[in-house]
C-alpha cells in the first residue's frame, strides 16, 4: 500500500461523507426557496447572516469572508441593488460608512437562518441512537 494515499477504508467513508454534503448541501435548498436572488455564491448568503448582528464596515466583512476588500465591496453592491442592505454614516466616525440590513433584509435573513439550519431529510429519518451514535463520531473528528 502507498504510503502517501489515505486507506482505502477512510477514503471511502470520506467519498461518501463528501457526496452527502454535496448533494444535501444548503444551497440546493436555498435556490428551491428564494430563486436565484443571492446567485450562486456563499459570500452573499454569509454577509446577510452576519449583518443580522448588527453594521459592519466593508473591512470588517472582507475579514469575515476572508475575502479583499473589493470582492466585500461587490458582495455589499449587490445586496444593496436587491434592497437587503444599506450604507451609513458610522456614528462614532463619520468618514466611515456601516453596511446595514434593511426591513427585507431582515425578512430575507431569517427565510435563510430556517432553511440553512433544516437538517436534510435523510438525517430527519435517523432513529434518536443512531443521531447520537453519528454525533458521537462528528464530534470526535470536529473537536
Amino acid at each position: 500500500m502507498d504510503p502517501d494515499l489515505p486507506p482505502p477504508d477512510a477514503a471511502r467513508v470520506w467519498a461518501l461523507m463528501q457526496a452527502f454534503v454535496d448533494r444535501h448541501s444548503p444551497r440546493h435548498r436555498l435556490r428551491a426557496e428564494l430563486g436565484d436572488t443571492l446567485g450562486k455564491g456563499r459570500g452573499k448568503v454569509m454577509t446577510l447572516l452576519d449583518l443580522t448582528e448588527g453594521p459592519r464596515s466593508l473591512g470588517e466583512i472582507a475579514q469575515a469572508r476572508g475575502v479583499d476588500p473589493p470582492y466585500a465591496t461587490e458582495i455589499v453592491d449587490r445586496l444593496e441593488a436587491l434592497g437587503l442592505a444599506e450604507r451609513t454614516p458610522d456614528p462614532a466616525d463619520r468618514r466611515r460608512r456601516l453596511v446595514v440590513l434593511t426591513a427585507e433584509g431582515h425578512r430575507l435573513a431569517e427565510r435563510v437562518r430556517i432553511v440553512v439550519g433544516t437538517p436534510p431529510e435523510p438525517l430527519l429519518e435517523l432513529s434518536r441512537d443512531e443521531l447520537g451514535e453519528l454525533e458521537r463520531f462528528l464530534r470526535r473528528l470536529a473537536p
